[in-house]
């Protein structure tokens, strides 16, 4: 047998022991534990097999001080990784392991992935007594602290942060990938829980995985999403090494997990859902005394106005908001309403057409009337919401939308797109629109600035659905997952 047909076969044998360690996870072995490992020792005595007879093919070739050199070097780190996959296996600590990349920056709602995930593990952390946690981070943040006092937080620098990474554009340093990976796969725990995608690396061990996939936006509109074919590329290879290592995929809405079985082929078994919900700043304000913010933004106090909060990449719909204003400004009884689009939209690291929805408005007149905020705090976007006459969010498509759920929670009336969970999610608090249907998207706003006792109405059935809604309850969903792999699993949580 040639040396390149036995370099060939070699590397077969790795393939197929990482796809073993991959597909592990979602297979039911006889024995539990003992079957994933016995598996597990098949294929690596196979490997070591094959690579005798290189290292024998080489000693006769080449002679033995040359296969001493060499060889060893090539199935030595499948001992090692063996090794890692065994002891990662075997822990007998339970210990629910989970990582979070979360950014230095908060300036952008960009980042909102990483604070809905900061949001679910700081419930799941106040109300969890019995499993240990350990947090994985590239970086500390003055305004969102660590729960230092709660859990266990592991620092792994990154030349690259998570928050640049995830940009449209960009990708992680391949250092900053193997630094976390091997980080996580040197630790001892039960399940390894990735609250997002974007925060996604490869883990080279047998230990349950969990793995957020938000909406299926990217797969649906790539051309929405990304700016080049390369980084559409990189996208779905992400997706898919990431969903075919874990053994569970969670998702934040029934409307989303449904789009994961429907156009991914995820098998429905795999999939669970644990909702998302508004942060308690948002509530319904006595006395909303936004004249200072108002001024601000250039706007005079009582003025009426339509809000739009989020990014501004295409899939958000904004061309089509634009243009029904712009017919909604043709009507007298509604010439005096403002639209405000509030986003970050200087430091927006998505895919971004601002400066399409800029000339939009140029074109059509509306420079005084459409008002681009940038982007606003918490505190000042509460009072916005608590003021304006609806919240209006027409995107192609949403996992939840959580916009109009934190609207919803202030009291504002919205008009969302059916493509999402909102309209079951708010019920008579909401219109549902469909996203080309601009006629639908007009006739809703003129329903809500003209209809008072309506707006009053849906003010109400707003506020009510988005009570239903809180972290504490999303975090007693994820526990419940973390008890219900880790039971399939044979630990105890």
């Amino acid at each position: 047998m040639s040396a390149g047909l036995m370099g060939l076969l070699s590397v077969g044998c790795m393939i197929v022991l990482l796809q073993a360690v991959n597909l592990l996870p979602t297979i039911r072995f006889p024995g539990g534990l003992r079957g994933e490992l016995a598996i597990l020792a098949i294929v690596a005595i196979a490997l070591l097999a094959l690579n005798w007879d290189l290292y024998s093919f080489f000693a006769k070739k080449r002679g033995w001080w040359f296969a001493v050199r060499v060889v060893p070097l090539h199935w030595l780190y499948y001992l090692y990784s063996g090794a890692v996959f065994a002891l990662c296996g075997t822990a007998a600590i339970v210990r629910l392991l989970v990582t979070s990349l979360l950014p230095n920056s908060w300036g952008s709602r960009a980042a909102s992935h990483s604070s809905r995930a900061r949001a679910l593990l700081t419930a799941a952390l106040a109300i969890d007594r019995k499993n240990e946690y350990v947090l994985f981070v590239d970086s500390d943040s003055q305004e969102f602290p660590l729960p230092e006092a709660s859990a266990e937080i592991r620092r792994v620098a990154s030349t690259v942060p998570a928050s640049t990474a995830a940009a449209a554009d960009g990708r992680r340093a391949l250092r900053d990938i193997w630094a976390l990976s091997h980080a996580i796969s040197r630790e001892y725990f039960d399940l390894f829980f990735f609250p997002s995608v974007y925060s996604y690396v490869p883990v080279l061990s047998a230990v349950p995985k969990i793995v957020t996939v938000h909406d299926i936006i990217s797969d649906l509109y790539p051309e929405l999403v990304f700016p080049t074919l390369r980084s559409k590329l990189f996208w779905r290879a992400k997706v898919k090494l990431a969903c075919a290592q874990a053994r569970t995929i969670l998702t934040v809405s029934e409307y989303s997990r449904r789009c994961l079985a429907d156009y991914m082929k995820i098998p429905p078994s795999r999939l669970r859902c644990v909702n998302e919900a508004s942060d308690p700043v948002f509530q319904r304000l006595k006395a909303a005394d936004g004249r200072a913010l108002l001024a601000r933004l250039g706007l005079s106090p009582g003025v009426r106005f339509l809000t739009y909060v989020g990014g501004f990449s295409p899939h958000k719909n904004l061309r089509l908001l634009v243009d029904a204003f712009g017919q909604l400004q043709s009507n007298a009884s509604f010439s005096d309403v403002r639209l405000l689009l509030v986003g970050d939209y200087e430091h927006d690291v998505f895919y971004s057409c601002y400066s399409e929805i800029v000339e939009q408005v140029r074109q059509a007149g509306l420079q005084q009337r459409v008002v681009f905020t940038g982007y606003l705090r918490d505190e000042d976007l509460v009072v916005l919401l608590n003021l304006t006459q609806a919240l209006a969010l027409p995107s192609f498509c949403e996992g939840f939308g959580l916009p109009a759920v934190e609207a919803a929670a202030c009291g504002a009336p919205t008009v969302v797109t059916t493509e999402s969970p909102l309209p079951d999610l708010l019920g008579e608090g909401t219109i549902g629109v469909a996203p080309n249907d601009r006629a639908g998207l007009l006739k809703a706003l003129e329903t809500i600035l003209g209809d008072p006792a309506r707006r009053q109405a849906m003010s109400t059935a707003a506020l009510a659905a988005a009570a239903r809604l809180s972290w504490e309850n999303s975090a007693r969903q994820l526990i419940g997952v973390f008890k219900e792999v880790c039971e399939a699993r044979g630990a105890t949580a």
